[in-house]
């Protein structure tokens, strides 16, 4: 797992959880999609194929990470990189 941002001082009131398959995932308020998955992401994860010789996946805008989280579970022989503009949608990943 590769971030942009540095995880420190990460203050757990000021994070949101989203649940989504039964895993909880944080974020700060103001990244993408705050308390649920949208309905083009919930459809990307449950269709998505990651085909065998695909070794490196970018999360390109990750938000807070839940595509490169899923997939990089999914296939855990991928190495997964995560980008975003907000520095504060890097720190929740």
């Amino acid at each position: 797992m590769t971030l942009c941002g540095k995880k420190e001082n990460i203050a757990e009131k000021n994070l949101i959880r989203t649940i989504f398959y039964n895993k909880t995932y944080l974020q700060y308020s103001g990244v993408f999609s705050k308390n649920q998955i949208d309905f083009a992401t919930r459809f990307l994860l449950e269709n998505v194929v990651v085909e065998k010789h695909e070794k490196k996946i970018l999360d390109w805008g990750c938000g807070n990470g839940i595509i490169g989280i899923f997939l990089n579970e999914k296939y855990p022989d991928t190495e997964v990189y995560y980008v975003d503009d907000n520095l504060l949608a890097t720190r929740c990943v």
